[in-house]
């Protein structure tokens, strides 16, 4: 009897936020005579953290054209630059699997495209009536890796009719 008044005492405790729930239960006899401790179910795993959202990278935005900032150097630093002129972009689309933007520099424009899974970009710069085209890695981390990324995202408006944001 006094077994069974301690039970429900503690039970009642522990179901009241009194008390901390003990690791196990009380020991309860088999008919054999054998004492059997009754251990708690196992905590519920705990549910994952909600997947972070990606954030954009341009700092600059007017007009369809975004602004990345480039990073400053030790030359820069070097010479007391604080900071070199940013890298302004416009999106072009996402069609298929192409990914197609453009940086104009003055007299200068330059198409930049790359095919899924963009692991290269494509330069194409116009100046002075003359192409020339190079092909660039996109490492992480680098303004070419921002760029796609905010267009993936979602994050780049874009200036093509029939072009789609998000494919």
């Amino acid at each position: 009897m006094k077994f069974h008044a301690l039970f429900c005492a503690v039970a009642a405790l522990s179901f009241a936020g009194c008390a901390p729930r003990p690791a196990t239960l009380p020991v309860v006899t088999s008919d054999a005579g054998q004492a059997q401790p009754q251990t708690e179910a196992p905590p519920p795993a705990p549910t994952p953290a909600p997947a972070a959202t990606p954030s954009k990278f341009y700092s600059y935005e007017e007009n369809g054209t975004f602004g990345y900032e480039q990073a400053q150097s030790d030359d820069d630093r070097a010479h007391n630059v604080a900071a070199q002129p940013m890298v302004l972009i416009r999106y072009d689309g996402h069609r298929g699997d192409m990914y197609a933007f453009k940086r104009v520099q003055g007299t200068e424009v330059t198409v930049l495209s790359c095919h899924e899974p963009c692991t290269a970009m494509k330069l194409e710069t116009y100046a002075y009536g003359g192409l020339t085209t190079n092909v660039m890695p996109i490492a992480p981390g680098t303004i070419l890796d921002e760029i796609l990324q905010d267009a993936r995202n979602g994050f780049l408006d874009h200036g093509i009719p029939g072009a789609q944001q998000k494919g």
